[in-house]
């Protein structure tokens, strides 16, 4: 069984580094800074983390997770006819509950420890196989159609995390993605 005490240190040292990020750019940000925020010794953050490179990869690896698998369940189950749509409101009301963190993050732009471009990686895929599925317009390659996708989910879903959720936002962006579907609500997973 995990020590509370573990559990507790590395959440005051991650919670540290996401407050410290609201004003500082992450190649800014010190160990030591890190360490004086959290109210932790240098010795106890290398205890528990290589070094700041490692506790953005863990923040990051934890949210990328968290996406990976609402939109997995979603695409699965529009797979399988189970729902009709990927309702991205349902997606963007989760992360809701991270909305500080993810704001954060999601502004970090740093070699391979990159939120936001691993939410895009995901989108993409999981767009190549809703489509494979469904047969989004051919008269554009897959790739771009995936990606046009993935923006429209992705520019919402950053958008309700910085405003609040928006029934009409996330109409709108359903309505869009049925369009690239050819606009016929019967070939999309469709919003009956």
């Amino acid at each position: 069984m995990t020590d509370k005490r573990i559990i507790k240190t590395e959440r005051d040292i991650k919670q540290a580094v996401l407050i410290l990020l609201k004003t500082t750019p992450f190649q800014k940000i010190s160990i030591s800074q890190i360490c004086d925020q959290a109210l932790v010794s240098r010795s106890t953050f290398y205890e528990h983390f290589q070094d700041k490179y490692d506790l953005l990869g863990q923040l990051v690896k934890q949210y990328t997770l968290l996406f990976q698998g609402l939109v997995k369940e979603r695409a699965t189950q529009i797979i399988k006819q189970e729902t009709h749509v990927l309702s991205i409101s349902k997606i963007a009301s989760t992360l809701q509950d991270h909305r500080e963190a993810l704001n954060v993050l999601l502004a970090v732009h740093e070699d391979n420890l990159d939120l936001l471009t691993n939410w895009e990686r995901c989108l993409g895929e999981t767009w190549q196989r809703v489509n494979q599925r469904y047969g989004a317009d051919q008269q554009a390659p897959e790739s771009f159609v995936s990606n046009l996708e993935s923006a429209i989910v992705l520019n919402y879903i950053r958008w309700s995390l910085q405003n609040g959720m928006s029934e009409e936002a996330s109409a709108l962006s359903e309505k869009m993605i049925r369009s690239i579907y050819g606009g016929d609500l019967d070939t999309y997973p469709n919003a009956k």
